[in-house]
């Protein structure tokens, strides 16, 4: 057997197990339970970057170090009466009696993904399966004529967008629509659900950037950013249909208050809806793990998608595009550790562009 379905076989194992529970054949290992399920981690206060070096100044802007855009005081608690650790439970139990709704890919969309992987496929096609998508559209032209894709010209209709994009783009985007076509549904989770789904894309902005030095694909890296939280959509389209938080709540407009229910299964949940979709294995280690950050030094290479997404979804957090994020030193974070960023003049310059990429959202 290949190390690849070694991989695959085990990855598959611990989702299951974890879902299944003891003495099933999909089980996780003894030691995996709901009190070690990754949460954020805590990281030391951030230091002064090193300016040592004469291509930096001691006052230079880095955004690692200035006022974070989203201030702790102003997010709101935790619901008192929102009992997390039964919400998970009874989350367990439908997945284990498939009773859980996995997202499932759109029509139009599954047939604009399948258009895409012909030779010599036509965007004029591709442009018929998603033209009737207002959100889809406003995506694809919104991303055509940011700082990453922008050309001489502006985009100004989908017809232009496609071609600019190209296909692994066009792919990346589509996915996204996917996961976006449920939050229609989830009224009550409206401002959470788009909060959600553009935090994913700031972090897939910000990992494509880094893959550019990091030495990773930039279009998987986009890919795995936009889809690393699409566990979160699938949870809250679960807590909807199965409990009444929202009758109860109606003035819920914060992610933050269901800490207890999303931070500890958004991961898993994730990894089985990328399993479910039939994404490449890297995929699904990236939305599984862009948290649990925990390797062996000869399997580091395993970690390097998970790891970009980790460090962008902190810094994107940073640049307030996301949860409330505490001050954190991020050189000594583990992805950092593992792309091998560290606080020189090098890596400083190169991570104090990121801001720039969101310059249009800025003066739009």
């Amino acid at each position: 057997m290949s190390s690849q379905s070694n991989k695959d076989k085990s990855f598959v194992s611990k989702l299951g197990n974890f879902l299944f529970g003891e003495g099933d054949e999909k089980r996780i290992d003894e030691n995996l339970t709901k009190d070690a399920l990754p949460l954020m981690p805590e990281t030391p206060v951030m230091p002064t970057p090193d300016t040592s070096s004469a291509s930096l100044e001691k006052n230079d802007y880095y955004f690692w170090l200035c006022t974070r855009a989203r201030k702790k005081e102003d997010i709101p608690e935790k619901l008192e009466h929102i009992d997390g650790e039964s919400i998970c439970g009874a989350i367990e139990q439908r997945v284990r009696e498939d009773q859980f709704k996995l997202l499932d890919i759109p029509a139009n969309i599954n047939r604009a993904l399948e258009l895409i992987k012909k030779d010599n496929f036509d965007y004029d096609e591709i442009e018929k399966e998603i033209i009737h998508s207002p959100y889809l559209t406003g995506e694809f032209i919104k991303l055509a004529n940011s700082a990453l894709f922008r050309g001489v010209a502006p985009v100004a209709s989908l017809k232009q967008a496609l071609p600019r994009l190209g296909e692994k783009q066009v792919s990346c985007l589509l996915y996204l629509g996917a996961t976006r076509m449920y939050t229609d549904s989830m009224k009550a989770f409206e401002q959470i659900t788009e909060d959600i789904v553009s935090h994913s894309h700031a972090v897939g902005v910000i990992a494509s950037y880094l893959a550019k030095k990091y030495d990773a694909d930039e279009d998987d890296a986009f890919l795995a950013g936009l889809l690393h939280d699409m566990g979160k959509l699938a949870i809250l389209c679960d807590i909807c249909e199965h409990t009444d938080i929202f009758r109860i709540h109606p003035g819920i407009t914060s992610e933050e208050v269901l800490d207890d229910v999303l931070l500890p299964m958004h991961e898993y949940i994730g990894g089985i809806i990328a399993h479910h979709w039939n994404l490449e294995q890297q995929f699904i280690y990236a939305i599984g793990y862009h948290h649990d950050l925990d390797f062996d030094s000869d399997k580091a290479e395993e970690y390097r998608l998970p790891a970009i997404v980790n460090f962008s979804d902190a810094v994107a957090r940073m640049l307030g595009k996301g949860r409330w994020i505490e001050d954190i030193d991020l050189f000594s974070l583990k992805s950092a550790e593992i792309l091998g960023i560290s606080n020189t003049a090098e890596h400083v310059e190169f991570l104090n562009k990121i801001p720039e990429l969101f310059d249009d959202e800025s003066q739009g």
